[in-house]
């Protein structure tokens, strides 16, 4: 294979930034709809997943943390927020813990501002949880069948995170 004068695509990652986590989700969004109108039903549920994780980071970094929109997200500030989330029980050790962001993200709210409301925590709560029941990133390992109420929930809650980001991210 002849060198390409151009980067390779893992030198041209970087860093993560509110920005970039932003952008991402949307796409992912849309490669998940895309794979699903197909019939690639794995596929669909693994990115359905990653659009929840996220815009819930998305949301912690931008909102509760205040990082600018093209602030570097480094891996030490990811650790930091995890290892806090861990040592007050709100999220387990897994990763990619969707439920765990989401708990953490409603206590960092609560601890900074008035909280979100009633309902949008509830149904974020809700949200995460239905979509954790059916989703974990082992999914990329598997050849498995979807069944169809789970393509459904999974899909439903990627929705939910789209449509309520902004409310998340305040």
């Amino acid at each position: 294979m002849a060198a390409s004068s151009m980067p390779f695509l893992v030198d041209r990652l970087g860093e993560d930034s509110v920005h970039k986590l932003e952008a991402a989700a949307s796409r992912r969004f849309a490669e998940a709809e895309s794979l699903r109108e197909r019939g690639f039903t794995v596929g669909a549920v693994y990115l359905y997943g990653y659009v929840a994780e996220t815009r819930l980071k998305a949301a912690y970094f931008g909102g509760v943390m205040r990082f600018a929109a093209d602030k570097d997200i480094t891996r030490k500030d990811r650790e930091q927020a995890t290892d806090e989330a861990y040592n007050l029980s709100l999220m387990s050790k897994a990763p990619h813990d969707i439920l765990g962001w989401a708990r953490f993200l409603v206590f960092k709210q609560k601890q900074q501002k008035a909280g979100y409301s009633r309902q949008l925590e509830a149904e974020l709560k809700a949200y995460a949880l239905d979509l954790y029941s059916c989703w974990r990133p082992a999914l990329r390992y598997r050849v498995t069948v979807i069944y169809p109420s789970e393509l459904r929930t999974v899909r439903a809650s990627a929705n939910w995170f789209e449509a309520h980001y902004h409310e998340l991210r305040r």
